[in-house]
């Protein structure tokens, strides 16, 4: 690390044996005295740090320490071998930006050795993805791993997804106590602060339901909450296309919707006339892939369909290229409308003006933008992903929910 800092460059941290607590067996993994070296050199090179990768614990989990105005992520594997009570060796790939060395995202690979045993084949399968499962559009920094915890600790829909992955290959029923200390385990790094924290939680009756878990990840990657949730989303998109209200959506609706929206950049400007004609064209054309009898009309039925199926293909690590050329087709059409101006980005005024055409008061059109991005303007790459992350994403508080009107 000091000739990192002297060189200006940028560092993975990798730990065999990670920071903290064990808030299964209740032990710390360093000695106070050792640990505390440790941080203070973690303190001293930690803008060079990117994140810390461990081992040991044979568990997936994440922690985050921090300390005034220094933030690391450690990142726990689980393990390539069946130790103890893991039935499924794991494997996990890194994505990784090749300019700035941040990580991305990462896909994990198992192993289960029963059904090895039992077919006389090896089979590494994926288990998911780091982005898809946590409904994360941003990089994988410590500050943003900070605010998962965040969620995780708030929000029954992350808990849940976080405890899956850390347990999934153990027969368990985990308590309420044992979900508590795993709460205080994800930042509390000194021993009596942990202990204080599960006391002063079980001392305020915080609650959760006690979870079982029966060596399965994939069948309860979404719950019917967030399948609700989906459905409806989906609904309310489809009767933004219903433009005439008849129950279908048809190339008449997009005529309608088109004209209409054309007259939000002015009568006079033939050219964004003609650009809205095209674009409607090409977006009726896309809409109508969910016509599966071909009889010229979406029916609500076929249209929940089509996207059911469209959003758990995007949802896989590897996507049909075909079905991404599709999609990109789409949001390129569905920006292109929404840049009034064609300057590259869309604008606050933009923004609320669109909203407003579908029904959203100005007052939460400008909330919603201020929400998706700090600045007066959104980036084309930015919404762009908001609006593909929109298309896939069951997660009621995903930030590109905002999107709601656009595509």
């Amino acid at each position: 690390m000091f000739e990192a800092h002297n060189l200006n460059n940028r560092i993975l941290l990798l730990a065999h044996v990670p920071f903290g607590i064990n808030e299964n067996l209740l032990y710390k993994f360093y000695h106070i005295k050792y640990e505390q070296k440790l941080l203070s050199i973690i303190n001293q090179y930690s803008s060079n740090i990117i994140m810390c990768l461990s081992a040991h614990r044979h568990q997936d989990l994440f922690r985050v320490y921090s300390s005034l105005n220094i933030t690391m992520g450690i990142i726990g594997h689980p393990s390539i071998s069946p130790i103890g009570y893991l039935s499924q060796p794991s494997i996990r790939k890194y994505s990784y930006d090749r300019k700035s060395l941040i990580l991305t995202d990462y896909e994990q690979y198992s192993l289960n050795l029963h059904a090895a045993e039992r077919t006389q084949k090896d089979q590494w399968t994926f288990s998911y993805r780091f982005s898809s499962w946590y409904h994360q559009s941003k990089e994988l920094t410590s500050k943003n791993l900070l605010q998962l915890i965040y969620l995780i600790r708030t929000n029954s829909f992350y808990l849940k997804r976080f405890l899956l992955t850390k347990h999934y290959t153990e027969k368990i029923v985990l308590t309420n106590h044992r979900i508590v200390q795993t709460l205080c385990a994800l930042t509390l790094f000194n021993f009596d602060e942990f202990m204080s924290c599960t006391r002063v939680l079980e001392k305020k009756g915080v609650q959760y339901d006690n979870i079982a878990f029966n060596n399965s990840l994939e069948s309860k990657s979404h719950t019917d909450e967030t399948k609700k949730f989906w459905h409806e989303k989906m609904k309310h998109l489809f009767h933004l296309y219903d433009v005439d209200r008849d129950g279908s959506i048809t190339p008449i609706d997009f005529e309608i919707l088109a004209d209409k929206l054309s007259t939000l950049v002015g009568q006079d400007d033939v050219k964004r006339r003609e650009d809205y004609a095209n674009a409607r064209k090409t977006l009726c054309q896309e809409i109508m892939r969910a016509d599966a009898n071909l009889d010229g009309k979406v029916t609500l039925e076929e249209w929940l369909n089509f996207h059911e199926n469209l959003a758990n293909e995007l949802r896989k690590p590897d996507t049909n290229p075909e079905v991404l050329e599709q999609i990109s087709q789409r949001i390129n059409t569905a920006f292109n409308m929404l840049d009034l101006n064609h300057d590259g980005y869309i604008a606050i005024d933009e923004w609320i003006k669109t909203c407003e055409f579908f029904g959203v008061d100005e007052k939460t059109a400008e909330k919603s933008f201020h929400q998706i991005t700090e600045q007066d303007k959104l980036e084309e790459d930015r919404a762009k992903q908001l609006f593909f992350e929109y298309l896939k994403t069951d997660d009621p508080n995903h930030i590109s929910n905002c999107c709601l009107c656009f595509l």
